[in-house]
């Protein structure tokens, strides 16, 4: 049954009026504020002369609409609506006419007021009803809008709010994605989130501080807070954390969606990931709804993703690299506002993985990690105690206390703790090391599903079952295997298929989690799985003579490792696993922290021994030898010093030596400008300083300072930045003498600024202020940045721009505050450095600095307009002001006696940091001249509709307003602008034209339809316009870019921009672009330039439109940007040939394999034209080049390619070895 037939044959009026109630409210703003008046709470009709009433909000003069629903037939609807019988008449009055008799008295208090009635019907009415309540009407002053049984189903059948109204009241699926069904999947999406990884309630009800952290993230849209990499340990929360994140933001009205990395994979862009998520919850969605979801982030509240697990993924690093380019890839450079999609991904990820993953990431631009380590001890006492009133134990605060501390604060074995104290009278009989409390939880889940069993099976059947399926596990390579495949195995002799069944159901430690159509098996929790396999592969190696070839695996080598540490194996075991699997000593290292330093000199020797016996470091594979630093600069241990002899003196070895007590390793790693400039941002490098500075702080300042007071010129610079990242007081003699050596060297000046700033505030200023007038005594250059050859204050500047103003105490804030003034030759570099500063008396600083230099300029310098740019949170370098400063921002700002040009400094930072809840503070100021445009923009920046309806503004005199007018899109908007298109004495050659234009693509279609084709003959030659009409793509719009173009004298000109206007590289504008919007542009791709030929064919390669592309639009590409973005297997060898020659392979090939995401070609095809190319013509070079793209874009497989070339050469095996093992340790199918 069709909609229209089920909407007139409803009977019950009070049904339909809250079905067209639903509709009304969705399908036009200015009836969201009705109240229906003409039934009651239990939906039945009551007498009222209307049906409902209501204002529009933030209409001046007022603005009523009155509401008439009816079921009446189609032939009686005339005398419904219209009859106005003669006094005494037993005959009913029309709605129209009862409605008049209201507003008559209404205007009888409000004169000026504007009415309109809306007259709603389950019929069709006839066109002479229609004509004649349109005409009485207007002679009543009141405007109609007739809603019938058609209007109804269009938007009912339609438009995305209308489906989803329609789903509530009659019962069909929705096919487009609204605002309140993705509201609806969010929350499956957080339920399905909590029950596939068994999230209990007990540890959702525990809030850590970094969950205020992040959603303070979410919340912003500064440039960190697109995605937000949740780094800790198995174990430590993260995955709690981002559920309760979810919960909250859902509960507080924002969209939170959870992708599978398998969303991830398989696609190119964002909004074809969120597709898969959302088809995944609700299967009769349109493909659509990917961009759909976008859209109403951009227009609504920002959506909140969370990837978990990507961790677990087979090749983390080209899922986090999709990420990268979806979120930090395609920001539009020459737009102030242009921040990218509302859209903030949380990524739960492990430290080790997340070492590997940074090393790409421009943290100023894209990721701005949340790190968890573990609780605090009030927190895990609070936890403890919650588990323990759970379960009835009674345990003493001190007990608590001592325990939590036992357990060092590890939010996973609180868990487990929690678990055991249900089946534990008292606390003393709960263990407290890891090891036991994993022991004993594992026993404890063996006995209740031995309770639980109806087979009486045993604690001993289910412990065999786990040891086989273990084993199973690692033999087969596979960590989480289907049910099916389970089976198999059971098929193949371990037929323990009852006690796994039984396990997974009381999911203590073993789950079944749906991935798509399958079942699969997974162990509970990563530690929980690395504790099991590790004890039966520990224990098959001290039962076997041999050693299973799994174990040679270097995938492998973290849960050996952690075996070796939780069980310490003979010698002779530890010698038989060193030959396979060299990493697991260090990983046991690495797990036993320095607590037995008999047994890790064991592992040391063995792992000395291994390597002497490859020859040294030069004969490991370079894969190898890069993760054996990685895991040692993350040990500490005695060892790592004696280790480290014997290794390369690269960056990562430095660090592990630092760490470990070696003050030498610091200074040489701080020479280097690669990591040890305190200008640059290096996460690794700054965890290692902090564990050494709580390690040896104050062994190294008085080591350091005696370095610093004989240094020589080649290490000056090493060891000053070293003393500024321990930062201790203690230094200052050291830096004296240094001081006193090397002062008139001007390169060594930003050094000595970060050192002595770091070390002499607030204890010696005084070299501090020694250390600045050097500075200001240098040359000053032309520009803030001087880039002349002499050395000057803006070298100084650039160099310490970013390390002086992160992590500052109040102190060094004041510090910097005062010297402005005691400073001025460097005043412009001191007032700079405080506007990235994020605090209230640095920012009162720098507004009215700036405020006094645009008074003394004719008009604003560089410098000032600049000045702010910090505190742009929609940019993609932006921050979120703090409340503090916001605060006093609005201070100044409201104090008269500060000069004009100070407080609109002041206004224009609040502004920009607006949220919805200061609208009524700049409706209020908006009123004052000196704040009017400001605020307006804002107003309307935040979605304010009543900024529209102010007869105050005049969007001719301020065109820019019209940048943000679609943010607040409603009647008046679109009144508005079909105004300003129709007056015939606009000045066509200004600006105002062209951000009409630009509002045209960014509202709704059917209003661009309208507005285009009404005014279509004035703007029609206008490249911006017929550009629009494309975008808008409905056929009205198609038809009238087509007649346009055919009558144009130069139609190559209308498509002038089309990349910028379409968004095809401005990040938030290209997510939304479709099949439609591309398939608009077809009949005209050869009058399209080359470049945005290129743009629109990496986006039709993105949607899956690869096909439409080659057909349609490589015809038109001229030769050389058809290599690039259509390359034949040719074109593709001769780039190889090209790259083998060049001097900086490696970078040549990282650009290489990210080009053929854009270029719409498969992994897999990829590896298929190498192999091609490597055995067509096999060179020692060539084979080597395609050994470092296996090696770190490969998986398994393409291994084989290797394999089949036949070469002579004793490199060879060097070669593929390096690949194998960077391949096999990275992805284990």
């Amino acid at each position: 049954m069709s909609v229209e037939t089920e909407l007139s044959e409803m009977s019950d009026s009070g049904e339909f009026e809250k079905v067209a109630s639903s509709v009304l409210r969705r399908a036009d703003s200015r009836y969201q504020s009705a109240i229906q008046t003409g039934i009651n709470p239990e939906g039945k009709p009551i007498a009222d002369p209307v049906d409902g009433v209501g204002r529009v909000k933030g209409s001046d003069p007022p603005h009523y609409v009155f509401f008439e629903y009816t079921t009446t037939k189609r032939s009686d609807l005339d005398s419904k609506w219209l009859s106005d019988p003669d006094p005494g008449s037993s005959q009913s009055k029309g709605d129209l006419i009862k409605v008049a008799e209201v507003v008559e008295e209404l205007r009888e208090e409000s004169p000026d007021a504007r009415v309109t009635v809306v007259l709603v019907s389950n019929r069709s009415p006839k066109s002479e009803v229609v004509t004649s309540v349109y005409k009485k009407s207007d002679s009543l002053d009141i405007e109609a809008d007739i809603w019938g049984v058609h209007e109804l189903s269009d938007f009912l059948n339609n438009d995305p709010d209308g489906q989803y109204i329609r789903s509530q009241y009659l019962d069909i699926d929705e096919e487009r994605l609204s605002e309140p069904l993705l509201r609806d999947l969010s929350k499956q999406s957080i339920e399905a989130y909590q029950e596939n990884f068994h999230i209990q309630e007990e540890e959702s009800r525990v809030e850590r501080p970094e969950l205020s952290t992040i959603l303070n993230k979410v919340r912003s849209s500064e440039s960190g807070s697109y995605f937000v990499p949740v780094v800790g340990n198995s174990g430590f929360g993260k995955t709690v954390t981002c559920y309760q994140a979810m919960n909250q933001w859902w509960e507080n009205g924002g969209p939170a969606l959870r992708l599978d990395p398998d969303d991830i994979q398989g696609v190119k862009s964002l909004s074809q990931s969120l597709q898969s998520a959302l088809n995944r919850l609700h299967p009769t969605l349109y493909s659509s709804a990917g961009q759909e979801a976008i859209q109403l982030a951009q227009d609504n509240e920002r959506l909140l993703l969370v990837v978990d697990d990507l961790s677990r993924a087979d090749n983390p690093r080209s899922l986090f690299s999709k990420i990268r380019n979806w979120i930090g890839g395609a920001t539009n450079r020459n737009s102030p506002d242009s921040g990218g999609v509302d859209i903030t991904i949380l990524c739960p990820v492990w430290p080790r993985i997340w070492a590997r993953l940074e090393r790409d990431v421009d943290y100023t631009k894209f990721a701005n990690p949340v790190e968890l380590g573990p609780f605090s001890l009030d927190l895990a006492v609070e936890l403890i105690r919650t588990h323990a009133d759970i379960y009835g134990v009674e345990i003493e605060e001190e007990e608590t206390r001592d325990l939590a501390e036992k357990i060092e604060c590890d939010p996973h074995l609180i868990g487990l703790l929690g678990k055991l104290l249900q089946r534990n009278e008292n606390i003393e009989s709960i263990p407290d090391t890891s090891k036991e409390l994993l022991r004993e939880y594992v026993q404890y889940s063996y006995e209740t599903a031995s309770e639980f069993s109806d087979r009486g099976l045993i604690d001993s059947d289910f412990r065999i079952a786990v040891e086989k399926l273990s084993l199973d596990v690692l033999e087969k390579r596979e960590f989480e295997p289907t049910w099916s495949t389970i089976r198999q195995w059971a098929d193949s002799g371990s037929d323990n298929l009852d006690e796994i069944r039984e396990l997974a159901t009381q999911a203590q430690i073993l789950i079944l989690l749906k991935m798509k159509t399958k079942q699969h098996l997974s162990f509970r929790h990563d530690r929980i799985r690395d504790f099991l396999l590790s004890t039966h592969c520990l224990n098959q190696i001290t039962e076997d003579k041999q050693l299973p070839s799994y174990m040679s695996d270097p995938y492998y080598y973290s849960i050996l490792g952690k075996g070796i540490a939780y069980f310490r194996p003979s010698t002779d075991v530890l010698s038989r696993l060193s030959k396979p699997n060299p990493l697991a000593l260090l990983e046991a290292l690495h797990e036993l922290g320095g607590d037995t330093p008999e047994y890790e000199e064991k592992l040391g020797t063995e792992f000395q021994q291994w390597l002497d016996e490859q020859g040294g470091h030069s004969e490991v594979p370079s894969s190898l030898l890069g993760e054996a630093m990685d895991v040692l600069q993350e040990t500490q241990s005695d060892q790592v010093l004696e280790i480290a002899k014997s290794l390369p003196q690269f960056p990562p070895v430095q660090l592990a030596r630092f760490r470990n007590g070696d003050l030498e390793a610091g200074i040489q790693f701080c020479n280097d400008d690669m990591g040890g400039s305190p200008n640059t941002n290096h996460p690794q490098r700054d965890a290692v300083f902090n564990e050494a500075r709580q390690r040896f702080g104050d062994q190294y300042a008085e080591a350091l300072s005696q370095v610093l007071s004989s240094v020589t010129a080649e290490h000056a610079l090493g060891a000053l930045r070293l003393a500024g990242f321990l930062g201790q007081s203690e230094l200052i003699s050291g830096l004296e003498d240094c001081w006193e050596k090397y002062q008139d060297d001007p390169e060594l000046l930003p050094a000595f600024l970060w050192a002595v700033f770091q070390c002499g505030i607030p204890e010696q200023p005084s070299l501090v202020d020694q250390v600045i007038s050097q500075w200001a005594s240098l040359p000053s250059g032309s520009t803030i940045d001087d880039s002349s050859e002499e050395f000057g204050k803006g070298d100084v500047f650039s160099q310490v721009k970013f390390s002086l103003t992160r992590d500052l105490s109040e102190a060094q804030i004041q510090y910097l505050v005062n010297s402005v003034e005691y400073f001025p030759a460097v005043e412009y570099h001191l007032v700079n450095l405080l506007s990235r500063v994020a605090d209230p008396d640095a920012l009162d600083v720098v507004v009215h600095k700036r405020g006094e230099n645009m008074q003394e300029t004719d008009a604003p310098s560089l410098w000032a307009m600049s000045l702010l740019d910090e505190w742009r949170p929609e940019t993609a370098r932006g921050q979120t002001l703090p409340l503090e400063g916001k605060q006093r921002m609005k201070d100044i700002w409201s104090d008269e006696s500060n000069i004009g040009e100070v407080r609109t400094s002041a206004f224009q930072l609040w502004a920009r940091n607006a949220q919805s809840d200061d609208l009524e503070e700049l409706k209020r100021v908006s009123e004052k001249d000196l704040f009017s445009y400001t605020a307006n923009y804002y107003r309307l920046k935040l979605g304010d509709e009543t900024a529209v309806r102010s007869t105050q503004i005049d969007f001719v005199e301020n065109d820019s307003l019209l940048e943000p007018l679609p943010n607040a899109w409603c009647p008046e908007a679109y009144e508005l602008i079909d105004d300003l298109l129709s007056q015939q004495s606009l000045n066509e050659s200004g600006e105002v034209f062209y951000h009409l234009a630009d509002v045209l693509f960014r509202i709704p279609e059917n209003d661009a339809e309208e507005l285009l084709n009404t005014h279509w003959g004035r703007v029609n030659n206008r490249p911006k316009f017929f550009q629009a009409a494309l975008y808008t793509a409905t056929p009205v719009t198609r038809e009238l870019a087509e007649r346009a173009f055919h009558d144009s004298d130069n139609p190559e000109s209308l498509f002038n921009h089309l990349s910028m206007n379409f968004g095809f590289n401005t990040y938030g504008q290209s997510e939304l672009i479709t099949q439609e919007h591309l398939y608009s542009l077809e009949p005209y791709l050869e009058y399209i330039g080359q470049m945005d030929l290129m743009r629109i064919g990496e986006k039709a390669n993105e949607i899956g439109m690869k096909e439409w592309a080659v057909e349609n639009l490589r015809p038109h590409l001229s030769e050389d940007w058809r290599q690039t973005l259509y390359p034949t297997r040719d074109d593709i060898h001769q780039e190889l040939n090209d790259f083998e020659k060049s001097e900086d392979v490696m970078r040549e090939i990282r650009g290489w394999m990210t080009r053929f995401d854009r270029r719409g070609m498969s992994k897999s095809e990829v590896f298929d034209i190498l192999e091609d190319w490597l055995q067509s013509d096999p060179t020692l070079d060539g084979y080597r080049m395609v050994t470092e793209i296996i090696k770190n874009w490969g998986a398994r497989q393409e291994l084989s390619i290797l394999n089949e070339v036949s070469l002579e050469d004793d490199h060879i095996r060097e070669f593929y070895k390096d690949a194998e093992f960077g391949v096999r340790v990275r992805s284990l199918n």
